[in-house]
């Protein structure tokens, strides 16, 4: 990208943003903290939080959120390779004392979150809810020794597991993520970690309300819990950054598309629909799993295009694909604090449908 773009300056000021909110973290996490225990010790009065428990806590909470700091800083830092092709590097001439936007400023929370789902042992039984039926369907359609040759897109890839566990089973894998504190991520944990469990963090810092005591929020992960050099089997994978429907409009190029937690990011879920048969190949298969959040209602009524799952189906039939397989009710959460007095599990739906060899 260079400075003849239009979009050029915008792109360098949002990414200066988001380094300044990883900098920023430790700070702004450690006040809004604070802040909230002195509100509730004057309007409750309650023992927990008298000054000398309040202390003792405050004083663990910090040094657990100095190593979230320094996590999160490496994962910025780390990040610089994802910008070869601009004229100046984004991040080295970026503003760490800009004012970041609450929104952005919440989303390191997310990664840490993230991180703790897709890449530590607490996050093992979330990962087989939602990886492990597209994982199982993936395998039962393609023989190993042809699998080098299966091409195999993730859309909405996040912190990028699912495009690993792909690619660790001999496909060709590539993610696809428009976020970027989850490219940045995903880049740090797949290129600059090289031992299991090499940093210890702490996820559940934010949900310090959703405990049953102070201590249940500074419980440590360990990330990754896998070594992510592991040899693939002969598979590969890659990342590649944007909107998916920007950057995949080559028909017939894929073999099989996967989606988890996907479907509902966008205003229009019927553009996804298209789009996805679109690049399939004539007989590659879509695999499908989650719920039906979208992402776009909090924007207000008619911001987005909400079909129930029986219209939607109704809408990828007569798009021209083939259901072959469907279950109904698969629970599943999300980023779950395991300790959380309050915790969300959604009923989800599994789906294989492919795109006929021939138009019907």
């Amino acid at each position: 990208m260079n400075s003849n773009d239009n979009s050029y300056e915008e792109e360098l000021k949002h990414i200066g943003l988001i380094c300044a909110s990883f900098e920023q973290y430790s700070t702004r996490f450690v006040r809004t903290c604070a802040n909230e225990y002195v509100r509730l010790a004057k309007l409750y009065g309650l023992e927990r939080f008298k000054k000398a428990k309040a202390n003792e806590h405050f004083k663990k909470l910090r040094q657990c959120v100095e190593i979230n700091s320094r996590y999160l800083r490496m994962i910025c830092i780390s990040a610089r390779n994802l910008f070869d092709d601009f004229e100046r590097d984004p991040i080295m001439s970026a503003n760490l004392l800009a004012k970041v936007p609450e929104y952005l400023a919440e989303k390191l929370d997310i990664v840490l979150r993230q991180s703790a789902r897709d890449w530590s042992a607490a996050g093992v039984e979330e990962r087989k809810a939602c990886y492990g039926l597209v994982i199982a369907e993936l395998e039962s359609r393609y023989p190993v020794e042809s699998r080098s040759e299966i091409r195999v897109l993730v859309p909405g890839a996040g912190m990028g597991r699912l495009v690993w566990e792909i690619a660790q089973r001999g496909f060709f894998s590539q993610g696809n993520e428009y976020s970027y504190y989850m490219l940045f991520g995903s880049n740090f944990i797949l290129n600059r970690c090289v031992v299991r469990e090499q940093y210890s963090i702490y996820p559940w810092l934010s949900q310090w309300h959703q405990s049953v005591v102070p201590e249940d929020e500074i419980v440590a992960v360990q990330v990754p819990d896998i070594d992510p050099r592991l040899p693939s089997n002969g598979g590969k994978m890659s990342m590649v950054a944007g909107d998916f429907l920007e950057v995949y409009d080559t028909a017939d190029s894929w073999d099989s598309v996967c989606t988890v937690f996907f479907i509902d990011t966008t205003a229009n879920v019927i553009n996804y629909v298209e789009r996805i048969y679109d690049i399939l190949k004539p007989g590659g298969c879509w695999l499908n799993f989650g719920p039906l959040l979208y992402h776009f209602s909090e924007k207000g009524p008619f911001a987005s295009i909400e079909l129930p799952y029986d219209i939607l189906r109704e809408v990828i039939v007569k798009v021209g694909f083939v259901i072959q397989n469907e279950q109904f009710d698969v629970p599943a959460s999300y980023a779950q604090h395991p300790g959380a007095v309050a915790s969300y599990q959604y009923s989800c739906v599994f789906f294989a449908c492919i795109k006929p060899l021939q138009s019907i």
